[in-house]
């Protein structure tokens, strides 16, 4: 999928996909040499062999992040 990187802010790329929707993620995830306007192809993969415990240490992992943010 293909999407184009909108803008940065206080290190934030708001990426914007070309079927629609957008994500915020840390600039420093973009690829080499991506900025503000550039399109980046977007995949997805489905990760395999975790088990139940890292799912749950990951999704609370996160959510403590998320609430920093608040």
């Amino acid at each position: 999928m293909r999407a184009i990187v909108d803008r940065i802010e206080d290190d934030v790329a708001v990426v914007i996909f070309e079927d629609g929707g957008r994500a915020y993620l840390p600039a420093a995830q973009l690829p080499p040499g991506a900025g503000e306007g550039t399109v980046v192809r977007v995949t997805w993969a489905v990760e395999t062999g975790s088990n139940a415990h890292e799912v749950a240490e990951l999704i609370d992992r996160l959510r403590r992040r998320s609430e920093e943010h608040l």
